[in-house]
């Protein structure tokens, strides 16, 4: 938690550094949230209480929410997208998969031009739409292509999402030293979900030859080989 402070604000006691970031926190910054959460972690913020931390987490969440409800209805392509998302996953407000697609499909023409403009948070958003139909056909090709374009940028996200693409085959095919090459990028770049995926991925899933798309297929696949081998 001490990383996140400057200044005078170094100075303040624990009870107070929490109560300035939960402020912080309530009106939409994630990283005070985090913050928070690691204090907690690691026994330095008192007594946990489980009820104020999570409502702290749903007035960050719908702050967000808001902040980017707002930029999206001025014509912001990204916060067009990510409200589309918030829609989808239910951040910050109600699921509802009709707004989803009418924000998705909304910032999709945005986010071409922004893409094609070299912007890589807008190739990234424009992969992750091709690759989940998001406001256009599925094409996990050109997903594929576009997530590569933000990596050579150096989106260390989009570094993560090519690794995913390598592993699970999508719009390529498979190849384990693709994956950990483009995971171990984005793990350079400071990416911890690339640091996650790569301690789950084994070199034995492309040696077989078999498709993760399917995890029962996987289970079944991981089975039969330990029958084999006992």
């Amino acid at each position: 938690m001490q990383e996140y402070f400057s200044g005078d604000a170094k100075e303040l006691s624990c009870e107070e550094a929490i109560s300035w970031l939960a402020e912080l926190a309530g009106q939409g910054d994630f990283d005070a949230l985090v913050a928070i959460r690691s204090a907690y972690a690691e026994g330095k913020a008192g007594k946990f209480d489980a009820e104020w931390l999570e409502e702290l987490t749903r007035k960050c969440s719908v702050a967000v929410f808001n902040r980017l409800k707002e930029a999206a209805e001025q014509g912001d392509a990204i916060q067009q997208y990510r409200l589309g998302d918030s829609y989808l996953r239910g951040a910050g407000t109600d699921v509802d998969k009709e707004k989803a697609e009418y924000w998705h499909k909304l910032a999709f023409s945005g986010l071409v031009k922004a893409a094609e403009n070299g912007d890589a948070q807008a190739q990234l958003f424009l992969g992750s739409c091709y690759q989940c139909g998001a406001g256009v056909s599925k094409d996990e090709y050109v997903a594929f292509t576009w997530f590569m374009s933000a990596a050579k940028l150096g989106s260390d996200e989009a570094m993560k999402r090519v690794g995913d693409c390598y592993r699970y085959g999508y719009g390529v095919e498979r190849s384990f030293e693709d994956t950990m090459r483009w995971y171990g990028q984005s793990v350079e770049q400071g990416n911890t979900t690339a640091m996650v995926a790569i301690e789950s991925v084994s070199k034995i899933d492309f040696e077989k030859g078999a498709s993760e798309k399917d995890p029962l297929e996987k289970l079944e696949r991981l089975l039969k080989l330990n029958k084999l081998e006992t």
